[in-house]
Formats: C-alpha cells, sequence, structure tokens
C-alpha cells in the first residue's frame, strides 16, 4: 500500500486540480479455495488497484506561490497520515508547470522529490533524467482502460462523476500529418483527467508471490500433439 499524488498545473484559463490515490497491491488468494477465484485457469489477477482518496480544483487565478503551497500541503497531510511511506508526487511541468515545481520544491518534505513529467504527442514513457517524457494519448488510454477494468476506483461524489464522464469523452486522434493529438472535448476541462492519469503512471508491482506450488490444469496443446496424425 503506498500514496500517489497527481498535479496538473493550470494555465491562465485552467484550473491547478490535484489527485491523490491509494496504490493498493493484489494478494494473492490462497487460503480460499481455487473454485473461488477469478480465473479459470487459477491466475489470480496481479493488477495494482487504485483507490482515489481526494481530488479537487484550485481556484482560478491563483498565483503560483500560493498554488505551489497548497499542492505541498496535501503532500505534507499525506506524510502525515502514512508516514512510513514516502509519497509519490508527480507534477506536469509542461508550459507553465516548471517555475511552479520550481517554487513548490522549498516547501516539499525532504523526503519527497517532485517528479516532473512532459507531454509529448507518441512514445509511451522515456526518462530523461529526472525528466519523464510521456505519450499523452497512451497515458490516458491506459487510464480509460484501468477504470474500465474497475482497477480504478472514484468516491461517489459530483466532481468525481464529472471526472469519469470527462474521462469517457476524451478525444484521442491523429491528425492528416500523423500526429497523435489527445484532448478534452470542446469547452470540457481535462485538469482532473490528467491528474489523476499521472497517478497511474508508474505499476512497479512485483506481482504474486505464492506460498508454495501451484497446481495448473492439464495443458491442451501438449495432449493434442501426443494423439496421432488425423486423429486432431
Amino acid at each position: 500500500m503506498s500514496f500517489v499524488i497527481g498535479c496538473d498545473i493550470g494555465k491562465r484559463a485552467d484550473h491547478t486540480a490535484i489527485v491523490v490515490v491509494e496504490r493498493v497491491k493484489t494478494v494473492a488468494p490462497e487460503a480460499e479455495p481455487v473454485d473461488t477465484w477469478r480465473s479459470p485457469y487459477r491466475v489470480p489477477t496481479p493488477e495494482t488497484r487504485f483507490i482515489v482518496r481526494e481530488l479537487g480544483r484550485l481556484p482560478l487565478g491563483t498565483s503560483h506561490d500560493i498554488g505551489a503551497r497548497a499542492i505541498a500541503e496535501v503532500v505534507h497531510n499525506v506524510n502525515c497520515y502514512d508516514p512510513d511511506t514516502t509519497p509519490r508526487l508527480f507534477v506536469d511541468a509542461t508550459g507553465i508547470g516548471e517555475p511552479v515545481l520550481d517554487a513548490m520544491e522549498k516547501y516539499l518534505p525532504s523526503a519527497v522529490t517532485a517528479r516532473r513529467v512532459w507531454w509529448t504527442s507518441g512514445e509511451k514513457i522515456r526518462a530523461d533524467g529526472g525528466r519523464l517524457m510521456v505519450g499523452k494519448a497512451w497515458l490516458v488510454s491506459r487510464l480509460q482502460a484501468l477504470v474500465d477494468t474497475q482497477c480504478v476506483e472514484v468516491p461517489s461524489t459530483p466532481q468525481a462523476q464529472q471526472l469519469l464522464e470527462e474521462l469517457m469523452s476524451f478525444e484521442i486522434r491523429v491528425t492528416d500529418h500523423g500526429s497523435v493529438v489527445a484532448s478534452a472535448r470542446a469547452g470540457a476541462h481535462d485538469d482532473l483527467v490528467m491528474a489523476l492519469a499521472l497517478c497511474v503512471l508508474e505499476d512497479d508491482s512485483p506481482g504474486i508471490h505464492y506460498g508454495g506450488p501451484v497446481l495448473y490444469p492439464t495443458d491442451d496443446w501438449e495432449d493434442l500433439h501426443r494423439m496421432p496424425p488425423g486423429q486432431w
């Protein structure tokens, strides 16, 4: 269990959005009868679950310094709630984000390092020193898939429901020149969507650990090739 904080820095006409997610790793159901497992092949689902604990926007017109301190306050609160685990912080540094990050770092807890993320139009993830270059279309598609497979849980609040509606209507298209463009529909915001997408950027779960041997069903492919030719 650990906490991840995603921040999408707003421009003049956009809000700054902050989302706090609790990342819970799957536990192998070793104590349960195998006929209660979700998979008929006795393979437990290894996906990490992302539970949204807090989400919100700063008011339009919030100064960069006040916004930096507000984000740092959220990080401090999460760090105090779970002092045994250092929270992960990912911040959109594209455009105006970098100077806000410069101001924020002096307020952050000493153990927390903000990972700076720049949106790109093509690649998935590329690390460049302390920077992360992330394909915006790929990351939003990943978030949509996690929501569809119920690996992301959101609270039953109007703002959370608005987030899901904006996510489902998010447009990903290819231009005539072959570039991939990802953006919210006309007139809609995508700040909460992108802040949540930053929270699911990493999934470093080591996978399922078994305390004993695992029995798999008969290999149909091997049985098939034991049969004489002509009887397949």
